[in-house]
């Protein structure tokens, strides 16, 4: 048998997938390797390009989001963030060589269901692909915890219609033992989920703008300074999900060794996982509402009416620390630059833009 090119092995691999829990080798068309060497791992001298789309009525005086608006900002942010006409071909130019049976994974964050990924962002980016010709059945929506999709306004389906939804804690899913990231300064190594490493062609991160160091008055010690992007990725990994597993000794070395030191550089070492990097095409940061202090958890503190889309986390973790900080200064509170210290980590690591001189923000206003 003649040796397969690899671009074509992964085409075929694609056109393999089918049926609700798709077959490994169906989706984990990479030919991945977890050894982490740093030296291996060049700076990033490209500039990245950040669009911060705004619209003043997206959100109501009732805190609700109006979808029609949030389906607006997507198509007009991922057009300028690709240069594209039409939203249509902004989504070609994201997933050029994307086949009709790839699955898009939507990767939300609903650890806090005060201040989720709004519904409404996550499925306009789903009705976005939708009426650009991708499959409905084949965009995920996903997160760790099906129970947290819930509460967060998620309708979880795993039917073969509609747009399928489910977390790592469903029954068949959790962690895949065969593909694990290390983590050097942690001294350990961690399975990633199998919606991750087998049910996702491709990812799509939407995080939530939140700062994560609980305030005084909470009495924890301050963490990882903000939940961006890069943050998002403790999603990919077993961490207090294991408490329910009964698994309590690991779930609290797990938690210890995450979250040592500001998070840093652990957030950075797992990002730089090369089956993070190779799915992860965009990243689209729900940023309409926010929390500035005392998060990752509680209700939305103030109304920012943007929505940040960018395909170098670092950069937008950049852009989105610089809107915290702005709102913190303006509430007289200290800075949290040197906690979200994880951001520079994951530049030096190649994984993106931190100097604001290699960053070229596109701010659109649309109302």
């Amino acid at each position: 048998m003649a040796k397969m090119d690899r671009r074509k092995f992964i085409k075929t691999a694609g056109i393999c997938a089918g049926g609700l829990y798709l077959k490994p080798q169906a989706v984990s068309v990479f030919e991945i390797e977890e050894d982490f060497n740093i030296n291996q791992v060049s700076p990033n001298d490209k500039l990245s390009v950040v669009v911060i789309v705004h619209h003043s009525k997206v959100t109501n005086q009732n805190g609700k989001i109006n979808k029609n608006i949030a389906r607006l900002m997507i198509d007009e942010g991922i057009k300028a963030i690709t240069n594209s006409k039409t939203y249509q071909d902004a989504w070609k130019r994201i997933f050029p060589e994307h086949l009709s049976q790839e699955i898009i994974g939507i990767k939300v964050n609903s650890s806090n269901s005060q201040l989720p990924t709004h519904p409404e962002v996550a499925y306009s980016v789903a009705d976005s692909l939708k009426d650009s010709g991708f499959k409905e059945n084949y965009i995920l929506l996903w997160d760790c915890y099906e129970n947290n999709l819930k509460k967060s306004g998620y309708e979880c389906n795993d039917k073969n219609f509609g747009y399928r939804c489910f977390g790592t804690s469903r029954w068949g899913i959790g962690y895949d033992n065969a593909i694990k990231v290390k983590i050097p300064s942690a001294n350990t190594e961690l399975p990633l989920s199998k919606i991750l490493t087998q049910h996702s062609n491709y990812i799509i991160n939407v995080p939530v703008l939140k700062n994560a160091t609980p305030s005084a008055q909470s009495g924890f010690t301050a963490f990882a300074g903000v939940s961006l992007a890069l943050k998002n990725a403790y999603g990919y990994i077993p961490l207090n999900d294991q408490f329910w597993q009964f698994r309590i000794l690991t779930a609290i070395e797990n938690m210890k060794a995450m979250h040592a030191h500001n998070c840093n550089p652990q957030i950075a070492e797992l990002n730089a996982s090369p089956v993070i990097r190779k799915k992860t095409r965009l990243s689209v940061c729900d940023a309409i509402l926010g929390i500035y202090d005392g998060g990752p958890y509680g209700p939305p503190q103030w109304v920012e009416n943007k929505i940040i889309i960018s395909s170098d986390m670092v950069a937008l973790d950049t852009c989105g620390l610089e809107i915290i900080e702005r709102k913190r200064k303006e509430k007289g509170i200290n800075s949290i630059v040197s906690q979200a210290g994880h951001i520079a980590s994951a530049s030096k690591l190649g994984l993106g833009n931190n100097n604001k001189e290699k960053i070229k923000q596109v701010y659109l206003n649309l109302g």
